[in-house]
């Protein structure tokens, strides 16, 4: 299967709460046609675009926090997809906003791969920052970073979901009610409001709009619950089942 990488401008997808245009149309289309070329040139190879938008001394900060300096970029970031891939990236709902010498463009970088006739779709927020060298606009720094997406939820037997309830206590004055409501379990600490939890697993949950946490109940070696672990990029809160 033969590589392929397009790219195109969308203005249909979900619009990020920032501001405005603040630029004339003219300066907008030639930094949406600049970052269209980079992203372009990352699925074909192509590191002379690169070479010649990117500021010598800019920085590139990928989705998995990976920092890279324009050498770096050039000979470990950019090169052809691998043999059965297919790509499509767009950039949608661009925004820019220009002071002085420097300029700003965001948007959202929709990235649509065929891996062996299979999708994968991920959106990605994408944040470049321009300057102006030589009266040419040159890329200074581009941050990526994946747009938080829900999990897949599934379905848990009640009487699983019944076993977690009870009161989690993280400190003294700090606990949290695990209830089971008509076959929804939620969860609600001191001084806050119930919240619905989603199983993505059996004794994985998460909260809807908040991909990033993690809800998990442990057993100990008799079978019985005794622990609640919030969960959030790695970093674990421990609640001890009380009751």
């Amino acid at each position: 299967m033969q590589k392929c990488v397009f790219i195109s401008l969308v203005l249909g997808m979900c619009r990020p709460a920032v501001g405005q245009d603040s630029v004339p149309p003219s300066v907008k289309e030639e930094l949406v046609t600049i970052s269209g070329k980079l992203l372009q040139a990352l699925g074909t190879g192509d590191t002379v675009v690169w070479s010649y938008y990117m500021a010598d001394n800019g920085i590139i900060t990928n989705w998995d926090g990976h920092v890279s300096s324009k050498q770096q970029q050039l000979t470990q970031h950019i090169s052809p997809l691998p043999k059965g891939y297919k790509r499509t990236i767009s950039i949608v709902n661009p925004i820019v906003s220009q002071n002085g010498n420097t300029a700003i463009l965001f948007f959202v970088a929709d990235e649509r791969l065929e891996v062996y006739r299979q999708p994968y779709h991920t959106p990605y927020y994408q944040l470049d920052t321009y300057t102006k060298i030589n009266h040419e606009w040159k890329l200074f720094a581009s941050m990526l970073s994946e747009m938080p997406v829900d999990p897949v939820g599934v379905e848990v037997d009640k009487s699983i979901l019944a076993s977690y309830t009870g009161t989690y206590q993280l400190a003294d004055s700090v606990q949290c009610s695990v209830t089971l409501k008509n076959g929804q379990l939620f969860y609600q600490k001191t001084g806050s409001v119930p919240v619905p939890l989603l199983a993505e697993a059996e004794s994985v949950f998460f909260v809807k709009g908040r991909p990033h946490k993690r809800i998990l109940f442990a057993k100990d070696n008799t079978g019985v619950i005794v622990k609640m672990t919030e969960r959030r990029a790695g970093a674990d809160l421990v609640w001890k089942k009380i009751k």
